[in-house]
């Protein structure tokens, strides 16, 4: 009795411990938005702008982190019932959401909360591009296991709502969340 009490505790101990899967997983998922904006009065800007974002949360296992190898996919956007004008479209996933200058920021005019940025530039027709951005040696999700999609339109002169759909692809594995190896998050 004694015996087979061991064995099934020394079984069970990984999953105490909370051992991190380390195999490769995929995942899918598009969104959509149709962005009008409001009209933009800050300096050196003209037109309407505005941003949608939307929340992927991610389930690690306890003690677990999300480690992003990959994201790929495409951004589409076109002006709604288009007449004239010219609108600018990104699409933005962060790490973690934050109002002004980012304070962990390696240099100016950058974040390490974004690993990926994308522009277009609209007029009379639907614009698409793609994107493939592979991180060597991962990319670390924050402590929440959120990543925040932005969806923006700016510049926005068409006085029509801009329609933008970013569909995306991650690739990503479970790691042992970063206090577990003595960093501190």
């Amino acid at each position: 009795m004694l015996r087979l009490l061991a064995i099934l505790l020394l079984a069970a101990l990984p999953a105490l411990a909370g051992d991190c899967p380390g195999n490769v997983r995929v995942v899918s998922g598009n969104f959509t938005d149709d962005i009008l904006g409001q009209p933009d009065t800050r300096p050196d800007t003209w037109g309407s702008a505005g941003a949608v974002y939307h929340r992927v949360t991610f389930r690690p296992p306890a003690g677990c982190a999300v480690k992003i190898l990959s994201i790929s996919g495409d951004v589409v956007a076109w002006v709604r019932d288009y007449s004239h004008g010219q609108a600018g479209v990104l699409v933005g996933i962060h790490r973690r959401l934050w109002g002004g200058k980012n304070p962990w920021a390696a240099c100016d005019y950058c974040t390490e909360d974004t690993p990926f940025y994308r522009q277009l530039a609209l007029s009379e027709k639907p614009e698409t591009t793609t994107f493939d951005r592979r991180y060597i040696a991962g990319w670390l999700v924050g402590p929440d296991h959120t990543l925040h999609f932005k969806h923006a339109v700016w510049l926005n002169t068409t006085g029509r709502p801009v329609h933008v759909e970013t569909t995306w692809t991650i690739e990503f594995r479970w790691t042992p969340a970063p206090d577990r190896q003595g960093i501190r998050r």
